[in-house]
């Protein structure tokens, strides 16, 4: 199962938990994208790899409306999950689609009017909960009026028996991150899923790893799965056993002619699982 998404081009995430000591088996989270229903059907999925399907993506616009792709219902998606013992949530929010988010946040009747469509929607539908993607805060206006959100969000999932899930998507540095309460979000949240890719890409001036545990400090900068976790965990204190590991199944090729070494820009390819898996066969 997987995660697609949208910066310029589609990808494929996997998201794993990150096992705290002591803890039972991990946690396997799958992002099912609405775009991808005739390429992959609920039929063909594998359920028993998973514990949880985030369906991707709804999101508000400035006055509170609930908007989605077009055909994005799939009730065979529903009937399927919830048959196979696995809950199913909607994700809202993604890149290019959060900045409905800051007006909504910032008023008080306008998030009250979004919570209600939203909710009418995930009982409508029959969702277990919602994976939150707001891509991202960038003042502290709006770390405050997420804060605000997500407890109210946390409230009404709270309100049924069993409570609904309600899940984050984050960056995985102090860039965005200096704009997330995590304080106040860790136990508001059931877990955080962790952007642990594109740390290289069009973006930069070198060849690198696109998700690297570990870089070496001396010939890059642009981070690592260690540092990020380091910072998240160690720094802003978010428990092991709420951190998911956002896994990308796809890679980048670089007009380089080795590691940290210098690629333009227009060398850069993406290719997907398949195409790498094939270039080994």
């Amino acid at each position: 199962m997987a995660k697609w998404t949208r910066h310029s081009w589609w990808m494929l995430i996997l998201v794993l938990a990150l096992q705290a000591r002591g803890q039972a088996a991990c946690k396997v989270v799958g992002y099912y994208p609405a775009w991808m229903r005739t390429a992959l059907l609920a039929s063909r999925i594998d359920f028993a790899i998973l514990h949880v399907i985030n369906h991707t993506f709804a999101w508000s616009n400035e006055n509170g409306e609930l908007l989605r792709y077009d055909q994005f219902e799939y009730p065979e998606l529903i009937r399927k999950t919830h048959a196979a013992g696995v809950k199913v949530l909607l994700a809202l929010g993604e890149w290019g689609r959060s900045s409905g988010f800051a007006a909504v946040t910032a008023d008080t009747g306008l998030m009250k009017v979004f919570l209600n469509n939203l909710f009418a929607y995930l009982e409508s539908q029959g969702y277990g909960g919602v994976d939150v993607d707001w891509e991202f805060p960038s003042s502290a206006a709006e770390r405050q009026n997420l804060t605000r959100f997500i407890r109210a969000l946390r409230e009404r999932c709270n309100a049924y028996n069993p409570p609904k899930l309600m899940t984050m998507a984050i960056s995985s540095s102090a860039y965005w991150g200096q704009w997330m309460d995590y304080q106040s979000l860790v136990p508001l949240v059931d877990w955080f899923n962790v952007m642990l890719y594109d740390f290289h890409g069009t973006w930069t001036s070198h060849a690198g790893h696109n998700a690297p545990l570990r870089v070496d400090w001396n010939r890059c900068d642009h981070g690592d799965i260690e540092t990020s976790l380091k910072y998240l965990n160690g720094t802003r204190g978010i428990p092991k056993q709420k951190i998911l590991l956002g896994v990308p199944f796809y890679g980048r090729k670089f007009s380089a002619r080795d590691l940290y070494e210098p690629s333009g820009g227009s060398g850069h390819l993406t290719l997907n699982f398949s195409e790498i898996w094939n270039l080994f066969q």
